[in-house]
């Protein structure tokens, strides 16, 4: 019988780091450390500050009733949330009504020096949102309304009591 060859022995290589590490190098300085970016933790105004916000709140919500959004609502946020004071909520029939309550209501925050920090929504025109820090406007068509249900979403914030116009809902014609 003859012997069993075992297969050849392969040469042990060391293997070759790559490149990047075997270029001499300094030694690595630690990386800095980024600051930890907090969440603004909402601190209550004064009564003052606090009175104009529920009277821009109200102002928002004159104006989609003047231009004859349904049913309009203010829920109080701050409570609930610490990023905003109020929401105003706002259903239009049609996306052309949706930008025009929208326009109205900016030009009217801005008469009162209310500065829009953002807005997004108005190229689509089924949610158009309005936001100014205190005071963010929503404004939907019924099928982003019923679909989104901010009212249900937010349940825990109390609503604004509005003039009994503001509150119903229109009979079309």
């Amino acid at each position: 019988m003859a012997a069993k060859k075992s297969p050849p022995k392969r040469k042990e290589t060391k293997k070759k780091a790559p490149a990047a590490s075997r270029t001499p190098q300094a030694k690595k300085k630690p990386a800095a450390k980024r600051p930890v970016r907090r969440v603004a933790t909402r601190v209550p105004g004064t009564a003052a500050v606090e009175k104009k916000n529920r009277e821009l709140a109200l102002l928002a919500a004159g104006v989609c009733d003047r231009f004859r959004a349904e049913e309009v609502c203010i829920l109080d946020m701050r409570a609930v949330c610490n990023f905003t004071d109020y929401f105003v909520l706002a259903t239009g029939a049609s996306a052309t009504q949706l930008r025009g309550v929208g326009h109205e209501v900016e030009k009217a925050m801005r008469e009162q020096g209310q500065q829009l920090l953002a807005q997004d929504g108005r190229e689509h025109g089924r949610w158009i949102l309005l936001d100014y820090g205190d005071v963010v406007v929503h404004l939907f068509d019924a099928s982003a309304r019923d679909f989104y249900q901010l009212e249900a979403l937010w349940s825990d914030a109390p609503q604004v009591r509005l003039p009994a116009a503001k509150t119903q809902k229109r009979k079309s014609t």
